[in-house]
């Protein structure tokens, strides 16, 4: 699974790109959602490579462009991809009577679900452009006032691994900045390859 904030500066898109051609040049299929930014950065990166078919977009909205998040949602480069050979699930947070709010978070739980099904080699690497606003919220969504964060922590309840890579004015954060993720643990720096810069989330050990 690839997010990231709908905030991406233009001068990230390259290091989105780099990450999902090293991800579909190892095999990999990526589960993405239908946000501008760093979803967008990285749908269009997947279909400029030839790799539209690995990729599994969940969308807020329906195939005529209903239900999306106006400015903040990327509907023609989901419409894009899809046309390149990507599939779609569309209304994936459930239909147009639920709260659009309630259906952004339900559409990245279930892309993080469908990345979690995919067994072991599986996982999220989310790209954020600030801390989270406040402590994470209990149950299947961690609701913390970002987006990427939640997906983030939701990704790590269902037992996914996890890599942020700071981007922004975050970019050199340091390690002991970075939220603490559900069930604890703790950030390690990645320290080469595609994903230097970001950090790895390392649970803490189950107790027996």
């Amino acid at each position: 699974m690839v997010c990231g904030s709908r905030s991406l500066p233009g001068g990230f898109v390259p290091q989105v790109g780099r990450v999902v051609s090293a991800l579909v040049g190892s095999g990999s299929m990526l589960a993405v959602g239908c946000a501008t930014g760093a979803d967008a950065a990285a749908v269009s990166s997947a279909v400029a490579v030839g790799a539209a078919s690995r990729l599994r977009l969940f969308a807020v909205g329906g195939a005529n462009g209903s239900g999306f998040a106006g400015q903040v949602s990327a509907f023609s480069g989901v419409r894009s991809a899809v046309s390149a050979g990507a599939v779609v699930t569309w209304w994936a947070g459930g239909p147009a009577a639920v709260p659009l709010r309630v259906r952004l978070a339900r559409r990245s739980l279930a892309c993080a679900r469908f990345t979690a099904a995919g067994g072991p080699g599986s996982g999220l690497v989310g790209f954020v452009f600030q801390l989270p606003a406040r402590s994470f919220g209990s149950g299947v969504w961690p609701s913390c006032g970002s987006g990427s964060w939640a997906s983030a922590a939701a990704a790590s309840r269902l037992g996914l691994p996890v890599v942020v890579v700071p981007v922004g004015s975050l970019a050199g954060v340091s390690v002991s900045s970075l939220p603490v993720l559900p069930g604890g643990g703790s950030w390690a720096p990645v320290g080469c390859g595609v994903l230097s810069g970001g950090f790895r989330w390392q649970p803490a050990p189950s107790l027996v």
